[in-house]
């Protein structure tokens, strides 16, 4: 696949943010996860990226900084002028 290719997607990625909760009990932390959105959907590849999946943990004196567990390679498909996706390798079609 080479940035220009017309392209059809089955599903995309988008980002969702969760509360942590340690012994029951919600903390100031955030998960961040990638969930999958099937769609049948026709655009340009433009690019392609790595996207991060971890922890937004928070410390009184340090402030938020994330840690990171997981790396997914992904390609940014062009829909149309305002809409770019974000879509694993094995979602695409040539």
């Amino acid at each position: 696949m080479n940035l220009g290719d017309k392209v059809n997607i089955r599903a995309y990625l988008v980002p969702v943010k969760k509360s942590v909760y340690y012994n029951g009990r919600t903390s100031n932390d955030l998960k961040r996860e990638y969930t999958r959105v099937e769609t049948n959907k026709n655009g340009i590849i433009v690019g392609k990226r790595v996207l991060r999946e971890g922890i937004s943990e928070y410390e009184y004196e340090a402030g938020y900084f994330f840690r990171h567990t997981k790396s997914i390679p992904v390609y940014l498909v062009a829909i149309n002028m305002r809409q770019i996706y974000k879509v694993l390798e094995e979602d695409i079609h040539g």
